[in-house]
């Protein structure tokens, strides 16, 4: 925002005269850093060390452009003042208000009487300040609705935010349509995207099993130990239950995920936008091959489940299980690697079995053949290590990915594996060996509609097939999910606050990390 300024020079730069700054009206003008557009410049005190500027003033630094009747600025102590039609714009928010003072050296700011949009959530507040580490507001009144008189608002006497920490809202009430409901007096809110939190045990469903609760959540011990923590109870199963601690150098800034290892019983390949119509763009699944990290974890998990493979389990076990795991970018080719040693069953009738495990992927980057049409390779590699046997398959992967057009686009790719050994459990095994995957995305205005096929060259069949569908309705977006490998369908309304709390995650100071390869 507009308190990251840097400071313009101690001296003021040479002014045109009279008849020269008539001709140059609307020219921009270089103030150190920042550029400076304006009609007429009304004062300057070279003793004083300040400038004023009129008449519909633009001050541009970087992406953040700020637009207001009249700027002051007080060059010797770094401080300005935009009064008249204040309005900021950057990437992440954009904020109106009659007058607006900071300080570019301190990254300071203060308004009154503010309207703040961020992502979708909207937001007026009687006063905002700004320091570097924490965002102040008083009397805030918050929204997902885009009328400007909202049937439903958020209100809390005091919100305090810590950018890509947590936030903390006092004396919190929902007024729906003028009723004033309930007040909190504390409600805490985490926007660290390394972490889920604490979540409350919900109800989840799983089918051919029945309904359950279900519950998931994990907490920073310190900056860089995550601690989490999980359980369930389904009827006819064992209750499953685990427990981790995972230690990391990297740093949220750098992913905007959840920094955890990839789980080896869920879905091979899951994290690739060919093979879950979960994973929303491509860049997500590079996000999670190519985002530098060091992930140290170890933990113990009872009663679990295998996804999409073979034979699917529900009391698969780990008595103990310790993981590395570290990612980055070598030569523009991304490159992840995770490994474990871990004791191991798959079910409470079968002996433990102690083993090393492995899971290589690569993924190029994405090859332009024209500015609509890319090809993109991955290979991963698989392989397991026990006294029993050894076991291992090698996947490639060739997929192209074109845009169709603004909010559409279409993928088609072509993968093949091939296994060596024997392996210690039937779920270690790939679903399939060969297949064509064929993919389109729709995401245009309201709508989103999104449908997966995968199909096998040898038996000519279509084993899976996937879709979601969803429309925004104001506040809301109801969903429909339907997966057939993994045996999965999700009807459901999504609270469209994750745009909002996104962008919060963004902001925090950079910090070094280093490249793991």
């Amino acid at each position: 925002m507009l308190f990251f300024l840097p400071a313009p020079p101690s001296v003021p730069p040479a002014l045109a005269s009279p008849q020269e700054q008539v001709q140059q009206q609307r020219e921009a003008q270089q103030v150190g850093s920042l550029q400076i557009e304006y009609e007429r410049v009304a004062s300057i005190d070279v003793e004083a060390g300040t400038m004023t500027f009129e008449g519909a003033v633009k001050a541009t630094y970087g992406e953040t452009v700020v637009t207001a009747d009249r700027l002051s600025l007080d060059y010797r102590n770094n401080k300005g003042v935009a009064e008249g039609g204040v309005e900021l714009r950057d990437p992440e928010a954009f904020m109106s208000t009659e007058r607006l003072e900071f300080d570019w050296e301190a990254k300071t700011g203060f308004a009154e009487n503010v309207y703040v949009q961020v992502g979708n959530m909207r937001i007026r507040a009687q006063s905002l300040t700004i320091d570097p580490d924490l965002w102040r507001l008083e009397r805030a009144r918050a929204t997902l609705s885009r009328k400007s008189d909202p049937q439903y608002e958020i209100l809390a006497r005091t919100v305090r935010i810590y950018p890509g920490k947590y936030g903390i809202a006092n004396k919190v009430s929902l007024d729906l349509f003028g009723l004033r409901l309930g007040s909190a007096p504390e409600m805490r809110f985490d926007l660290d995207p390394r972490i889920d939190g604490f979540n409350l045990p919900s109800i989840a469903e799983r089918r051919g099993v029945g309904l359950g609760v279900s519950w998931a959540s994990s907490f920073l011990l310190n900056d860089q130990t995550v601690l989490g923590a999980t359980a369930g109870s389904f009827p006819n199963r064992y209750p499953n239950y685990g427990l981790n601690v995972i230690f990391m150098n990297a740093e949220a800034e750098t992913s905007f995920r959840k920094l955890k290892p990839m789980d080896d019983l869920k879905e091979q390949g899951g994290d690739g936008w060919f093979e879950n119509v979960g994973v929303r763009e491509p860049r997500n699944e590079s996000a999670a091959i190519r985002s530098p990290r060091i992930l140290y974890m170890i933990g113990s998990k009872w009663n679990t489940s295998t996804v999409a493979r073979p034979e699917i389990l529900n009391n698969v076990s780990k008595a103990y299980e310790a993981v590395f795991e570290s990612a980055g970018t070598v030569g523009g080719v991304g490159l992840r690697g995770n490994f474990r040693v871990q004791s191991i069953r798959e079910s409470a009738a079968t002996p433990f079995v102690d083993r090393f495990v492995s899971n290589v992927t690569v993924q190029s980057p994405v090859w332009y053949l024209n500015n609509k049409l890319g090809l993109q390779v991955r290979g991963d590699l698989f392989s397991t290590f026990s006294e029993n046997t050894e076991y291992g398959w090698l996947r490639g992967q060739v997929g192209l990915l074109w845009s169709l057009g603004k909010g559409v686009n279409f993928g088609l790719a072509y993968s093949e594996a091939s296994e060596f050994g024997t392996p210690d459990f039937l779920f270690d095994t790939r679903l399939y060996d060969r297949a064509l995957h064929g993919r389109l995305d729709y995401v245009r205005g309201p709508y989103t509609f999104r449908v997966l096929y995968k199909y096998d060259p040898g038996t000519q069949t279509i084993f899976d097939h996937e879709y979601e569908f969803a429309f925004v309705a104001e506040s809301f977006e109801p969903f429909v999910v339907f997966r057939q490998s993994p045996n999965d369908y999700r009807l459901g309304v999504r609270f469209r606050i994750d745009n909002f709390v996104e962008r919060l995650q963004r902001r925090r100071p950079d910090r070094t990390v280093k490249r793991p390869f």
